[in-house]
């Protein structure tokens, strides 16, 4: 397999984390591991630059046994650089040459170098640091926790079958009728992406967790494999935008980002959705949502709404889905009495909050 350099140079322009992560799965198909991203970033605070690092994986036993190879010409390139520092290293000024002028020049150009090379070092630490803070503010450090549990696994294992969550979501179904151009943004395992091209609608579905992606490859499932925000925001107009569970897993921030991008590339008449855990029920608390490593924190249904309208969408309504409710309720006491009736009242009110739904759907029209 040959990475072109339009990939090589994607790869490149990509922050430190985020391009380690992609060079492996670009590469090698797999996560990286947890010495291999030590190494990398080690290598990359001593000032190698990201087409070096690359060229190192190319170079990799593992890139020769999967037939792994860059493009011709940017190795070319590449290797030629490699030659001229060899070189430059092995050179030397003879003080007992004539030609001082020239001695003169190599010391100047070897300065130059070496102040090169100290200025990548201090951009590298700077990135590497930049990467870490960004991670703390913005909660990106829970990624890590898709692949330090196994993240496929996990889903399969609590999640559900896929049979089950196509016909739950299925309740969506009428608002993406007619379209041709609807995201669906963290898409998972692809449930809902298969759904809608059952149902004729046009879809495309984009994760930025890689066993998601390869799964939607295997299921012949048309995928994109980004970020939502970053995908959005690549779109010229969409006619559909779904998201199912992922808000919960984006710092606020993010959140209204992704409202306001919504609003810029819909049509008039299109929805937005987006279904996440209801913490109004207090169920999710025991139940599935810090189950979930990877959750940041539950985003209340008047919060969501009031995003969505500071971004533009003028009717909207928050779905409170019964699919997501639990099988209890606090029994009634059957009596004449108007005291019981106010009791009554109460423990329904009570039991609303207990097993309420566990989960609802931002239903924003544009």
């Amino acid at each position: 397999m040959r990475i072109s350099k339009e990939k090589i140079q994607a790869l490149c322009e990509l922050r430190i984390k985020e391009f380690i992560d992609r060079s492996y799965e670009e590469l090698f198909g797999r996560m990286v591991d947890i010495s291999g991203k030590r190494n990398l970033y080690s290598l990359f605070a001593h000032g190698k630059t990201k087409e070096e690092l690359l060229l190192m994986l190319f170079e990799s036993e593992e890139a020769y046994d999967k037939g792994v190879v860059p493009d011709e010409d940017w190795l070319n390139r590449m290797k030629m650089a490699e030659s001229e520092l060899i070189e430059d290293t092995r050179s030397d000024c003879n003080p007992k040459s004539k030609n001082h002028s020239k001695c003169d020049e190599n010391d100047i150009i070897k300065e130059d170098k070496q102040i090169i090379e100290q200025k990548n070092r201090e951009n590298n630490i700077l990135e590497l640091l930049e990467t870490l803070i960004s991670d703390v503010e913005c909660g990106e450090g829970s990624k890590d926790s898709y692949y330090a549990i196994d993240y496929f696994d996990f889903e399969n294992k609590f999640r559900g079958d896929r049979a089950h969550i196509k016909e739950v979501q299925s309740i969506y179904l009428p608002y993406f009728e007619g379209r041709k151009n609807v995201l669906d943004l963290g898409c998972g395992r692809g449930e809902f992406t298969e759904l809608l091209i059952e149902n004729g609608i046009g879809v495309t579905g984009v994760d930025s967790y890689f066993p998601y992606v390869q799964l939607m490859k295997e299921l012949g499932l048309p995928v994109a494999y980004d970020d939502a925000i970053g995908y959005l925001k690549n779109q010229n107009k969409v006619d559909g935008i779904f998201m199912g569970q992922v808000v919960e897993h984006m710092p606020v921030e993010k959140v209204i980002e992704i409202c306001h991008l919504a609003y810029e590339k819909l049509g008039e008449g299109d929805y937005l959705i987006m279904e996440t855990p209801n913490p109004a029920s207090l169920a999710i608390y025991t139940h599935a949502f810090y189950l979930d490593p990877s959750h940041n924190k539950p985003v209340h249904p008047f919060l969501l709404k009031y995003i969505a309208e500071k971004a533009g969408f003028t009717n909207t309504k928050i779905l409170y889905t019964d699919s997501s409710r639990l099988p209890f309720s606090i029994p009634e006491i059957n009596s004449d009495d108007e005291a019981y009736s106010d009791f009554n009242n109460a423990m329904r009110m009570v039991s609303n909050e207990l097993y309420g739904s566990q989960d609802y759907a931002l239903i924003a029209c544009r």
